[in-house]
């Protein structure tokens, strides 16, 4: 699993793509998203 981002924009290792763009977060294991935000509005994720 993985969280993929919709309208805000992440550095490309963090758009939540599995084997694409970032490995996927195993079962159990644990991934911090960290990174700025730098836009304001509403948006969409999913994971």
């Amino acid at each position: 699993t993985t969280v993929h981002w919709h309208g805000i924009l992440v550095p490309p290792s963090m758009d939540g793509v599995p084997y694409i763009s970032q490995a996927p977060i195993a079962p159990s294991a644990t991934f911090t998203y960290e990174f700025p935000i730098r836009q304001s509005g509403t948006f969409w994720y999913h994971s």
